[in-house]
């Protein structure tokens, strides 16, 4: 859906929602494991501030709340079913003590905003991100715990770009810039089993600087001749531990 806001207004949206059943049943519980359920949203605002001047907003969502694709065995040991495992008697059935889980969120927010002048153009882009994960995996695929595997992913990010052109140019066409990023990531994979617990967290932290250029210079009207230079800096700042529980106290 698009059209016009007001006399320097536009607006775009856009939305989708995709949903469908799980492809295995659990006849134990009753659960549908490997289902859909996924919903995203984009959203753009074109303001004209100035005949020279005009700003671009945008801001985009996106959500998943399902199973995700869980574990499969092609087979089931003896040990399993003597071990009080219920086994599958269908191809498109599953029986897992732990519902897996796939929750996805991201999103994020942008503007750029574009002064011309007679010689040159500068534009500015300034984004903002985010996202989250979050999953659940029985891995052994029974009904047993035996051990299942949970992470957990967050993310925030910042960027800003600048850049600077010439308009018309008659043979030398030319173009610098400059990028800044800093992202703030955390993330954990816990291991669960029966006898202890074991936890993976890791945190970071990049920031990251860029300069470019480029120009193009027009030999002929059939040849033209392309050349460009680029500088990036990144600093990252990780921390990585293990936190191993032991559930019988030892």
């Amino acid at each position: 859906m698009s059209g016009p806001l007001g006399e320097r207004i536009r607006g775009r949206l856009t939305v989708l929602k995709n949903d469908r059943d799980g492809i295995y049943d659990n006849p134990k519980t009753g659960e549908k494991y490997q289902d859909i359920d996924r919903f995203a949203a984009r959203a753009t605002l074109a303001i004209d501030l100035a005949e020279n001047f005009d700003l671009t907003l945008r801001a985009d969502y996106g959500r998943d709340r399902e199973t995700g694709y869980p574990s499969i065995r092609q087979s089931y040991p003896a040990d399993f079913a003597r071990a009080g495992a219920t086994i599958p008697r269908g191809e498109d059935e599953l029986i897992l003590d732990t519902r897996p889980r796939n929750n996805v969120e991201n999103g994020g927010v942008s503007a750029t905003a574009t002064y011309v002048t007679a010689p040159v153009t500068l534009k500015s882009i300034t984004a903002y991100r985010g996202s989250t994960v979050n999953q659940v995996l029985d891995v052994d695929a029974t009904d047993l715990f035996l051990r299942n595997i949970t992470l957990y992913e967050r993310s925030r990010s910042f960027t800003q770009e600048l850049q600077l052109s010439n308009n018309e140019p008659e043979r030398l066409e030319w173009i610098v810039g400059a990028f800044y990023l800093r992202e703030k990531a955390r993330d954990q994979l816990q291991i669960l089993e029966p006898a202890r617990t074991l936890g993976l967290p890791e945190s970071n932290v990049t920031n990251a600087l860029a300069a470019y250029g480029q120009a193009t210079f027009r030999l002929t009207d059939r040849l033209r001749l392309t050349g460009g230079a680029r500088y990036s800096y990144e600093e990252r700042i990780s921390l990585t531990a293990s936190f191993p529980e032991d559930r019988c106290g030892r």
